[in-house]
């Protein structure tokens, strides 16, 4: 009768030989002869009284104890594990409690001084405003004073000046009317906006069927000259007079003084061009100053 038996744990019945250390697939069996009245072994594997089988039973004996042991440990390591980790708990809760407190401690003294920080805020503005009006109206009367003071020194300067102004026209108008001489500007299209002296004088007390005495602003300059002395300003010598005056304003000519024989008179002419304020570094020539004087009674002495 033979009977069939696992000698270890695992279901493929592996087994570790301890003499080799070679893993091997065995089937442990027990077969009983009766030959010679022994027990042997059947197909080389060693039968249950083998010596070998006994330092297995002892294996696996030990490796129970080794199991148990590790197990028992781990019990312990578990209850340790939750031991700390409650007395962890424990202390972060009690640490979470102080810092809330601490905290709550922290805002209730930072809200304390935050208040008294605004009321110090407060009427420390509430101070430099009143400063500040005090010293506004202070000087809004000190410069009202003076404001008033300039008004009236301007007011008298402008009288003075006004007065001059008068009065050096007035000696002016006298000299050109003594010396003969007229003064006149012209805008670029040769418009007279200014005259003054002799010609002046003529064209208002003989105005060609205008009614008003300044009729000569705003027209051409030689048919202004024409009107008035058509015997003079004709032909040759007032075509040249056009051309200095035309390159005058076109700038090719920048100034021109000039010496004129007409009908047995001499003229002296002077042509100067005005400038406007100067764009982009270029002053723009906006029209043209010049001095008409018949100097026919003074020509022997000059």
């Amino acid at each position: 009768m033979a009977s069939l038996a696992y000698v270890r744990g695992d279901l493929n019945g592996s087994f570790n030989w301890p003499s080799s250390g070679v893993k091997r697939k065995v089937i442990l069996a027990e077969e009983t002869t009766h030959t010679g009245g022994k027990r042997e072994k059947a197909h080389g594997v060693p039968t249950a009284n083998s010596h070998e089988n006994t330092k297995y039973i002892e294996a696996k004996t030990a490796e129970a104890q080794i199991a148990e042991a590790i197990s028992t440990a781990d019990a312990r390591v578990a209850e340790a594990k939750s031991a700390a980790e409650a007395q962890v708990a424990k202390a972060i809760s009690t640490a979470d409690a102080r810092v809330a407190e601490a905290v709550s401690a922290a805002k209730t003294k930072i809200a304390k001084t935050k208040s008294a920080a605004k009321v110090k805020i407060a009427q420390a503005v509430s101070a430099a405003d009143t400063s500040v009006a005090d010293a506004r109206s202070a000087a809004e009367t000190k410069i009202a004073e003076a404001v008033s003071a300039a008004d009236a020194r301007i007011a008298e300067a402008d009288k003075a000046r006004r007065d001059t102004t008068m009065l050096d026209r007035q000696q002016l108008i006298g000299a050109m009317n003594l010396s003969h001489m007229t003064l006149f500007i012209v805008d670029r299209k040769r418009k007279l906006t200014m005259l003054e002296g002799e010609l002046k004088n003529e064209a208002q007390a003989s105005p060609p069927s205008q009614d008003s005495d300044d009729w000569y602003l705003a027209q051409d300059l030689f048919n202004v000259f024409k009107k008035l002395h058509p015997d003079l300003f004709r032909g040759h010598p007032l075509i040249m007079l056009r051309g200095r005056l035309d390159g005058v304003l076109s700038g090719k000519i920048p100034d021109n003084k000039n010496t004129y024989h007409l009908d047995g008179r001499y003229f002296r002419i002077l042509l100067q061009p005005i400038r406007g304020q100067p764009v982009n570094g270029k002053a723009e020539i906006e029209g043209a100053m010049g001095y008409v004087m018949d100097f026919s009674e003074f020509k022997g002495s000059l």
